[in-house]
This record gives C-alpha cells, structure tokens and sequence, in this order.
C-alpha cells in the first residue's frame, strides 16, 4: 500500500469499512496514556512532518480541514471555515468527501485518532455532515467512555424542550443520533468493560463494542444487553508491539452471548484459522438502511456489492 493510497482513505485492510474519513487524527490516550501497539499512532510516526501530521508531536490532535470542509454546503454553521484554524495547509476538497461520494458507503469515522478528542466545533461539524448524508453509514469508536454523552449533545438532531414530569414542569431533553451513525466503543481488557454500561445510556439507533484487540477474558463481567452489534479482532504486530491473538475460550464466551441475544457478530478474518470459527461477519448494515427513509437513499448500482467481501 502507498501513502497515497493510506491517505486517500481507500479500504485497504478494515474489513468491516469501506473508506476511513481522517477528517483529524491524534488521541491523548485514555486518561492521558497511549494504547500499547497502536496502529494509528505507527501510521502517524511515518507520515510525520507530511500530510498535515505535526513533525514534532505527530500524534497530537489536528483538524485535515480538507477532508472536514471538502464540497460543504452554505447551510453549515458560519464558524466551519471562518473560525477554525487551516492546520492541513491550503483548502482543497477531498475526493471522497461523504457529500461528493454518491454510492452508498460504509465510512470509518476517524481511524487515525480518537475523535473525542475533537474540538466541539469540528465535531458537531462532522455529525451534521453525516446527518444530511443518509446513503451512507458512518461508524465511531471511542475509548472515552465518560464523555459518549458528547455525541449526543453534538448531534444535529438534539432537541431541547419544557414538558411534565410527575405533575411539574421540568426541562425535557432528546439528544437523539442519527440513524446512520453507529456509535461504538473499543474494550480491550477487564478494566474497560465500564465503558458498555456508559454506552447504553447513549441514545443511538445502533451501539457497537469493538473487542479489538481483545486483551484479557472479559466474558464474565460482560452484559450485552441494548448492544447491536460486536466485532472481536486480535492484536497485530506494531513496530516492537508483538502480535497478540486471544484465546479461543475467551471468543467463544463473547459468541455464545451474542448468538443468545441476536447481536450480529464479526470476527475479523485474521483470527479465523487460529480460533477454529467459521468466518463470521455480521453487520448491522441492513438493518440501519431499511431504518431511514426510502425515498433518501441512493441505491447502489445494480449487480454491484457494497464492500470488497459482500458481507452486508
């Protein structure tokens, strides 16, 4: 793969997403400490220097204003482009920006960082982008778990009204997401498994939990009750990080319980060999379009899968 191709947001090797949409990258780590192995801040230590990557602190949170802004129309928010700073260099749109790309895509949102770690402006800019984008699917993930209530804040679609509770008047509050943004989180050992009751207070058409790299056998202290979807991966080699792939009892447990709940399940294909599954992968897809409006979605083109594998 060239750094052209890592750049353009291509689908190369996220098997459950067609494209990734780095509209910023960087992460500040869960409490303040960085992932071991982590992939994105790898990429980033490469691209340093290039690409809108800082040459210093290249992991540092930054907005790609091209990939954010690329083709917006006149009814976003004034601030989106007179008050954020151009950080990637001169304006030029994205190719792949969501409202150029008219086939229905499945799009990674922000596989290069931590997009909590967002400024609210950029992110509420985001979610406002995917909003009026319902053709496609925009997939999050987060380790941030106590500030998921962000998203819904953010939201575009969040409404703030005066109603009766228990016969007084009190402030009523829908901070509803759009229905083609799934909101997920990433757990990768015990101590994270907090994050799926924080999660289920999120109010989303679809949550996610990532289990990707799953660490430590988390089966025991894990409800997936309100979950609609998983995804189970191992760890893979990066740099002095060593490959890491979890045992097979501790997949099964997570299996097992999402077969028991009809939660769609995806194992990513590097760990069907060594675990003994079948390839398995589930999506929610489907489901997430016949939830939005017809006469919104553009269909694909006829005899043309969506994704490299078909699997939704």
């Amino acid at each position: 793969m060239t750094i052209h191709e890592k750049l353009k947001g291509e689908k190369r090797n996220i098997e459950w997403s067609q494209l990734s949409w780095n509209w910023m990258s960087g992460c500040d780590g869960p409490g303040g400490i960085h992932c071991k192995g982590c992939y994105a801040k790898c990429i980033a230590r490469r691209l340093r220097g290039r690409f809108g990557y800082p040459k210093g602190d290249y992991f540092k949170v930054v907005l790609h204003d091209d990939k954010l802004f690329g083709d917006a129309p006149t009814h976003l928010p004034v601030w989106t482009k007179q008050q954020i700073p151009m950080i990637g260099g001169p304006y030029k749109r994205w190719s792949q920006h969501p409202f150029v790309r008219k086939v229905p895509t499945v799009y990674f949102n922000v596989s290069m960082g931590d997009w909590m770690f967002a400024e609210p402006n950029w992110r509420k800019t985001a979610l406002e982008i995917m909003k009026n984008c319902p053709q496609h699917i925009f997939v999050t993930l987060t380790k941030q778990y106590n500030d998921l209530w962000v998203i819904a804040v953010d939201s575009p679609l969040a409404v703030e009204g005066v109603g009766v509770v228990s016969g007084q008047l009190a402030q009523l509050l829908s901070y509803q997401i759009p229905n083609n943004v799934i909101v997920g989180i990433s757990v990768t050992n015990r101590e994270q498994v907090r994050g799926i009751d924080k999660l289920r207070e999120v109010d989303a058409f679809t949550k996610l939990v990532c289990f990707e790299p799953l660490l430590e056998d988390v089966s025991d202290l894990v409800d997936l009750t309100g979950i609609n979807w998983i995804i189970i991966g191992k760890r893979t080699r990066q740099g002095r990080t060593s490959e890491f792939m979890p045992e097979k009892e501790w997949v099964d447990k997570l299996i097992v319980m999402a077969r028991e709940l009809d939660i769609p399940v995806f194992l990513k294909p590097s760990m069907t060999a060594t675990v003994g599954w079948e390839q398995i992968q589930e999506t929610p897809y489907e489901r997430i379009r016949k939830a939005l409006q017809p006469q919104q979605i553009i269909p694909p083109p006829p005899g043309r899968m969506c994704g490299s594998r078909g699997v939704y």
